[in-house]
């Protein structure tokens, strides 16, 4: 039996009926910071890292990739809001 992808996983926490929805969610952080490198494997955390934030570590160890994710997410949420124009 294969092991459900990171991507699909992370869906089923934030409550997502589209994996594109995860984009939209800043909680995708703190889903991120209970899951261990280790609970998936590299590809999976690459291609996560790449779907979500479009950063690419070819190379990249699971631990690089989740760490990435959770600067981005950290960075993001350091960011102040965008302002809507009327």
């Amino acid at each position: 039996m294969s092991m459900p992808h990171l991507l699909d996983q992370l869906a089923v926490r934030e409550q997502c009926v589209c994996l594109s929805d995860l984009r939209q969610r800043a909680s995708v952080y703190f889903a991120l910071l209970e899951l261990p490198a280790s609970a998936f494997p590299a590809e999976m955390w690459r291609e996560t890292l790449h779907y979500l934030t479009g950063i690419s570590l070819p190379a990249g160890t699971a631990e690089d990739c989740r760490t990435q994710l959770l600067d981005f997410y950290q960075n993001q949420a350091d960011r102040p809001a965008r302002k809507r124009r009327d």
